[in-house]
């Protein structure tokens, strides 16, 4: 009789100490899931960047918004852009934010968003040869590496005679090159070349005709946080948000949609 007492208890303790396991694991997968893990590059003002350690920007508050309306805390990690699309890929992170335009290419790897705001290419430079990008014969050219502004400038070195790439992971590196006379321009978006020429005088734009991208969030493939993210960004679009943070981080600019 003792040993049948003995038997079932160890039963249900044994019961017990699944339940809590199971309870534990429960709990670990609904903490993870209140989370939004997000990589971005911040260096790129005014869209992701630093200001007394703090990532500040354009893309960073709407993401907090956009998190805000699933409910959900966020988490940045600020990555080299030219890994941004390989984090997604081994599930590092759940989404990326960072002037991303979606084009073909990427779309083979990760999935996008609905496009939250446009931009087109320029060149920012103090060479006053260059009027358009004809006149970069023999010249060097900065640009941040893993760009569609970097694929814009190799497939002009099949037409332009010397064009000269130097590709950098981050454009403060591209800032100073700039500086030190070792570029004459860098490519980039036109917001982030408005944001420089607060920065440094004498620099002036050059138009890069036919250059228009999209910007938008992308996701791992097959990521279930796509449409709910889709519809956070059509709702801040109705309600006015969305124009809200682009007066104030891109008022003026080309950039703003």
């Amino acid at each position: 009789m003792m040993q049948r007492f003995y038997t079932v208890f160890s039963f249900f303790v044994c019961l017990l100490l699944l339940s809590g396991c199971r309870d534990d694991k429960n709990s670990g997968q609904k903490a993870k899931d209140a989370v939004i893990t997000v990589v971005t590059s911040a260096d790129y003002p005014p869209f992701e960047y630093y200001i007394n350690s703090e990532m500040v920007g354009f893309e960073i508050d709407l993401m907090k918004a956009i998190a805000k309306e699933l409910k959900r805390e966020v988490i940045f990690q600020d990555v080299p852009f030219e890994s941004i699309i390989g984090s997604l890929q081994s599930a590092r992170a759940d989404l990326a934010i960072s002037g991303l335009s979606a084009t073909e290419d990427r779309k083979k790897f990760v999935d996008f968003s609905a496009h939250y705001n446009e931009s087109k290419t320029v060149l920012l430079t103090d060479d006053s040869s260059i009027q358009t990008i004809n006149d970069l014969k023999g010249k060097m050219i900065g640009v941040q590496m893993g760009t569609t502004y970097e694929a814009n400038l190799k497939e002009w070195q099949q037409k332009i005679e010397n064009l000269q790439i130097q590709s950098l992971s981050k454009v403060p590196d591209l800032i100073q090159n700039f500086k030190a006379k070792r570029i004459v321009g860098i490519m980039l978006g036109i917001g982030e070349a408005k944001a420089i020429l607060e920065q440094i005088k004498g620099l002036r734009i050059v138009d890069v005709p036919d250059t228009e991208v999209f910007y938008a969030i992308a996701f791992p493939k097959g990521s279930p946080l796509l449409v709910s993210v889709n519809v956070a960004i059509e709702k801040l679009k109705a309600n006015g948000t969305m124009k809200t943070l682009q007066d104030k981080w891109l008022k003026g600019s080309a950039d703003a949609a």
